[in-house]
């Protein structure tokens, strides 16, 4: 196991919900669906449509330089009652930078979000990659982020097809599960609805990252 991999684990333990959230799951009735890399031009706003059709909310841990580009997408999504989140401002990796590099990205999205939206939001963190270092987990926790990764990934990166996108998760999800997604791929947009309509018939609804507080 990496130590990336047993700072999750042992943290997770400790403090559930405080520092870090995987998705553990619990005997509630909701999922937290979750977007990277956007928001995205081409496929952010039939994201949103079809998610107001389910009845559906998610959180979309938004690219800063991408939402400093779309503005008016990062307010629609908020505005629509989802939850918008950290996703660092250049994607970068955190085994390949600086932990000062890592704080001044993460801090410069967290301001470029609340300036778009013209709010607070809470201190959500989804590390580009998956990728934690001790020195740069310790320094933002103490900032009050809270990392959140996921218990279901979609690998809708790697799948190429929205069949083997909904293949990925159907019949997988259960209360308290977080399910992994990205803004940035057209066959994700068309697997949608029918995940959603398959998580709908098995009792289960879906909610924000901020479910798990």
């Amino acid at each position: 196991m990496s130590l990336g991999a047993h700072i999750k684990k042992s943290v997770a333990w400790l403090f559930p919900s405080a520092a870090i959230v995987h998705g553990k799951r619990h005997s509630g009735n909701s999922v937290e669906i979750t977007f990277d890399d956007g928001p995205d031009a081409s496929n952010t706003a039939r994201i949103l449509d079809i998610l107001s059709a389910a009845e559906a909310h998610a959180t979309f841990f938004l690219v800063g330089n991408k939402a400093h580009r779309h503005p008016g997408l990062v307010r629609e999504i908020h505005g629509r009652g989802h939850q918008i989140a950290n996703h660092g401002f250049a994607h970068r990796n955190a085994r390949l930078c600086s932990v000062k590099e890592i704080i001044e990205d993460v801090e410069r999205t967290q301001a470029a979000l609340e300036d778009i939206v013209g709010a607070a939001i809470q201190r959500d963190f989804r590390p580009p990659y998956g990728a934690v270092t001790p020195g740069s987990f310790l320094a933002l926790t103490r900032r009050g982020y809270r990392y959140v990764f996921w218990s279901i990934d979609s690998r809708d990166y790697a799948t190429q097809s929205a069949d083997a996108t909904l293949a990925n998760v159907a019949g997988r999800s259960r209360g308290g599960d977080i399910l992994l997604f990205h803004e940035d791929y057209a066959h994700t947009t068309v697997a949608l609805p029918f995940i959603l309509d398959e998580i709908s018939s098995r009792g289960l609804i879906c909610d924000t990252a901020n479910a798990l507080r």
